[in-house]
């Protein structure tokens, strides 16, 4: 029965305006049921109010470390861990670490959407292009629109021209050109990998293909047609 007086302890004290007590009353409440989603909420409210992330930061860890030994909370683990990489990327500028959060995420749910685009993101903004290449692929893998599918495709070929994967960078275009042979961003990464490789026939197809396309102005289709 410790549970529930200390959530009419923790509440008295915030009626009190005393939110170091409060917090400390609904820690209470954690250490003796770590899914008490009233408590994590609460306790996060109060230090947020505060301002102190980095304590959230430290307060998600030890959450995550007590659902980590509950095989029932696995939803609630994953919701925290995306939560502790947002607040250490976000609010306290610690890139790195949360790069660490995310991966710790996906050694466990090694096909979560929202994790593969969040790090693959954090990656190419550190110009890990080489790293965050197969992860685009990854999300691109197990995502079910085809629109979406498309633009992850063209991250994953873009993250791999820009660390010297060519051959990779100009398969993620054709993929797309392969559907949607109109599309101008596939088309413009097929361009500069022909241009690498030094590939003339793909690089003379595409210039065509962009030439020919609507909405080039005559000044525009004059230069493509002319190399």
């Amino acid at each position: 029965g410790r549970g529930p007086v200390y959530k009419r302890l923790a509440r008295a004290h915030e009626r009190r305006g005393d939110l170091d007590s409060a917090a400390a009353a609904w820690g209470r409440v954690l250490g003796l049921d770590p899914e008490d989603e009233e408590a994590d909420h609460s306790v996060e409210s109060l230090i947020v109010a505060r301002g102190r992330y980095d304590e959230l930061a430290d307060h998600l860890a030890r959450r995550a470390d007590r659902l980590s030994l509950h095989s029932g909370t696995r939803e609630v683990l994953r919701a925290v861990r995306l939560r502790r990489a947002a607040i250490l990327e976000q609010r306290l500028g610690r890139v790195r670490d949360a790069c660490d959060e995310l991966a710790l995420l996906l050694g466990e749910w090694p096909d979560n959407a929202g994790a593969l685009r969040y790090l693959a993101d954090l990656l190419d903004r550190q110009g890990a292009y080489a790293r965050s290449a197969p992860l685009w692929r990854r999300a691109a893998a197990v995502e079910s629109d085809p629109g979406e599918r498309d633009q992850l495709e063209l991250r994953a070929g873009r993250a791999s021209l820009s660390a010297g994967d060519l051959e990779a960078a100009m398969d993620h275009a054709t993929r797309v050109l392969g559907h949607n042979p109109a599309s101008p961003t596939a088309l413009g990464l097929r361009v500069e990998v022909a241009r690498a490789l030094g590939a003339d026939g793909e690089l003379g197809d595409a210039l065509d293909t962009i030439a020919a396309s609507d909405g080039v102005d005559a000044r525009a289709r004059s230069d493509l047609l002319l190399e």
